[in-house]
């Protein structure tokens, strides 16, 4: 599965830069004529680069390289997320009025609207939020000016802490949590997503911005490999696009804004399975395994809004508490047997689960975690690998890898020194059965 990754025309500060262009089973004469085209191309590329730099430089480079130098202003210095942002300044307001004075707009009541996945968020009242003029990088600085004078936008920022250390969120989880927030606070796309670009700089995440043909985009690096998720590589990192939905719609080039911020503690990293506690709301139950497994439908949504990754990935995925924790009752049925009898008996389960593509379930390609492959009704070959992986890592503790053969993903189990193939899609498989089709291939090893 080659990761696909679409690069634009960067603009960045030192001039312009035209991505490498990957060119794959082209037939030799095609090559050859590409090649010329592409020599001929490059030349006048050169050339139009060269005499129109000065002019270049002037608007929209030397722009964008005020507003790098500009954010090295650092945030304001915030306390820990209230226990309950905005109930305590209307509860002291109400309880001691003062005559005449108008009440402010944090003195209401805050109410609930929608949710992140089942938690539900506080929609405060908020006045004097700023307003983005426009989308220059001038612009874009002078919104962030004005929202960090802006007390109903720290206000927002409490919120965002407050919710983010209520669900236990990641760094993805919050930068998600921020756009949801923004998007019940601004009413256009753009102002919202500078909005989030604000908010996840305030949780000392390293988010950026970009422009593409009227739109902004909002950009993380991250130290995982997303499969077929359109970065740029800028400083030796990758930045993806977190509001892809926006970015592939879109023609023309992209402008970056890509200085390192003050606050940023590093890269992004996912947490499949346990990047949040789930609202434990809309309740699904499973026998899977055997044993009543009730699953969170909220938290399986906020699951589909993660990028895929690598294989290695969701082999060493951390699992969430809620589940495991119902899981120790199937694990107490198993735990008087040796280590491999109870590998085996999970693999000879794994074999009989109801099978079918991603293709046909989903329509595209959807790896499962555990807490997914208990929650929808099929599963294929890597869902099992994962599965597998999972459970013997929190119950078994054997030393397991995957292998990966073309179109197939099976595991394989170290037992007395030796590793016998484990593969949990080939039904009445014993140990050391490989399916026929990669009978005399080597396959990739990964852990």
């Amino acid at each position: 599965m080659p990761n696909r990754a679409f690069l634009p025309l960067l603009f960045l500060f030192g001039g312009l830069a035209l991505p490498a262009t990957a060119l794959a089973d082209l037939a030799g004469g095609f090559e050859q004529e590409f090649s010329r085209f592409a020599d001929t191309s490059q030349q006048q590329f050169s050339q139009f680069s060269e005499a129109n730099e000065k002019a270049f430089a002037r608007d929209f480079i030397d722009q964008w390289q005020r507003f790098n130098e500009a954010l090295s202003d650092p945030l304001p210095s915030l306390p820990k997320p209230r226990l309950q942002p905005g109930l305590q300044r209307a509860k002291q307001t109400e309880s001691s009025p003062v005559a005449g004075s108008a009440p402010s707009a944090t003195s209401r009541h805050p109410r609930v609207s929608g949710g992140f996945y089942g938690h539900p968020l506080l929609h405060l009242t908020l006045l004097d939020l700023p307003t983005l003029p426009g989308l220059q990088p001038n612009n874009l600085l002078q919104f962030r000016e004005q929202a960090l004078r802006s007390d109903g936008f720290i206000e927002l920022i409490h919120l965002l802490g407050f919710m983010r250390q209520r669900i236990h969120a990641d760094n993805y989880a919050t930068i998600l949590l921020a756009r949801q927030l923004c998007g019940n606070h601004f009413a256009t796309p753009n102002s919202a997503t500078a909005c989030a670009w604000i908010l996840g700089q305030s949780q000392g995440l390293d988010v950026r911005v970009g422009l593409r043909q009227g739109q902004l985009l909002l950009l993380t690096p991250s130290e995982q490999e997303w499969y077929e998720q359109p970065y740029f590589e800028v400083d030796n990192l990758r930045l993806y696009i977190v509001n892809r939905e926006n970015y592939l719609h879109l023609q023309g080039e992209t402008y970056l804004q890509s200085g390192r911020h003050a606050d940023a503690t590093g890269t992004t990293r996912i947490s499949l399975s346990s990047s949040f506690i789930p609202a434990q709301r809309v309740l699904h139950t499973s026998h899977r395994f055997g044993v009543p497994l009730q699953l969170d439908e909220d938290f399986v949504a906020y699951l589909h809004q993660l990028p895929l990754l690598q294989v290695r990935d969701y082999l060493n995925d951390k699992q969430p508490d809620y589940l495991l924790k119902q899981l120790q009752n199937w694990q107490e049925l198993e735990q008087k047997r040796p280590a491999m009898d109870r590998f085996k008996s999970l693999l000879t389960h794994l074999q009989h689960w109801p099978y079918q593509i991603d293709q046909e379930q989903f329509g595209r390609e959807k790896p499962l975690t555990l807490s997914e492959s208990v929650f929808f009704p099929y599963t294929d070959c890597e869902d099992r690998v994962y599965a597998l992986a999972a459970l013997n890592q929190s119950f078994i503790h054997l030393d397991m890898a995957a292998l990966r053969y073309p179109n197939h993903l099976s595991a394989a189990v170290k037992y007395e020194g030796n590793w016998l193939e484990a593969d949990p899609t080939y039904v009445g498989a014993s140990l050391g059965m490989r399916q026929p089709a990669y009978l005399g291939m080597d396959p990739e090893w990964l852990y």
